[in-house]
């Protein structure tokens, strides 16, 4: 869902700069340059950091939500210089998430599964990047380029998602659990019994 609200900023970043910023190529520039530096940055703070347990979940999904916060106060955003004081904040966030949420899944997944959930990952991830690309061309479209109010609506969006997830205990539970204890888990519901595991170590 991140990927998918969060697309309109790769589409429509050129519009904002001419038309919010009123800057030209060289600005444009500079902001991606601040979003690739941030997320360099959150990749360090990453590896840095070492949160356990419920502070890990809560941890992940500030990132998340301030991400989403940040992506709508571009909405409000004239100066260049303040849109990349935000692109680089949110690059750091977007980075941050990135490798977090990336090991939980890694971690927790056993063996046996983890190429299947990573390849599952990937795909849905994948796949929302250009349904919200081609969505934000349409909405571009339908609402005059009015970028502000579609980076609004979008941050909103993705805020409320977050927040309707993060709201679940069981997703809570999820990222705040360390890899043995659920690796553990995985292993008893993947593991063969009766029957069925006697055919295979028959076939073995």
């Amino acid at each position: 869902l991140a990927n998918l609200f969060l697309m309109p900023l790769l589409v429509l970043l050129p519009f904002f700069v001419e038309r919010n910023l009123q800057g030209g190529a060289a600005w444009y520039g500079w902001l991606l340059a601040g979003m690739s530096a941030g997320g360099i940055i959150g990749f360090a703070l990453a590896g840095i950091l070492r949160l356990e347990g419920r502070l890990k979940a809560l941890g992940v999904l500030a990132a998340c939500l301030g991400g989403e916060l940040l992506f709508g106060l571009l909405s409000f955003v004239n100066t260049p210089v303040l849109a990349l004081v935000v692109l680089t904040l949110l690059g750091v966030l977007i980075g941050l998430f990135n490798v977090q949420a990336l090991t939980i899944f890694q971690t927790t997944a056993s063996s046996g599964f983890r190429g299947r959930v990573m390849g599952l990952l990937g795909t849905i991830s994948m796949g929302a990047a250009p349904i919200g690309m081609l969505m934000s061309g349409i909405i571009g479209d339908l609402t005059g380029q009015n970028v502000s109010l579609i980076f609004l609506v979008c941050s909103i969006l993705a805020m409320l998602s977050t927040l309707l997830l993060g709201a679940r205990t069981v997703v809570l539970e999820y990222l705040a659990t360390g890899p043995e204890e659920f690796a553990s888990t995985w292993d008893t519901i993947a593991a063969p019994t009766g029957p069925i595991q006697k055919g295979l170590g028959t076939d073995l």
